[in-house]
């Protein structure tokens, strides 16, 4: 179990993370609320994606992040919702 408050990276996933949630439970577990991180342009940004409750995985963040990746590829523009 990781320590609240600390980003947990899933191995075997590049730039897929997750925090562990103090208040919300999932199957006897504190809930994982994942993400991803990405570079744009030299700054660092970071998505969330979902709840593992909402029924979320970790290679759901990872389609999310090849998807906005091809997209930045199409447009020079990014509009960042959480950086970091």
């Amino acid at each position: 179990m990781a320590k609240k408050g600390v980003n947990v990276k899933i191995s075997g996933i590049t730039g897929v993370y997750y925090d562990e949630s103090s208040v919300r439970r999932h199957a006897n577990r504190a809930d994982r609320h994942y993400y991803y991180r990405f570079k744009h342009k030299g700054q660092t940004y970071k998505e969330y994606v979902g709840w593992e409750s909402d029924g979320i995985t970790a290679n759901d963040a990872e389609e999310k992040k090849a998807d906005h990746k091809k997209s930045l590829n199409r447009t020079s523009i990014v509009y960042p919702r959480n950086i970091t």
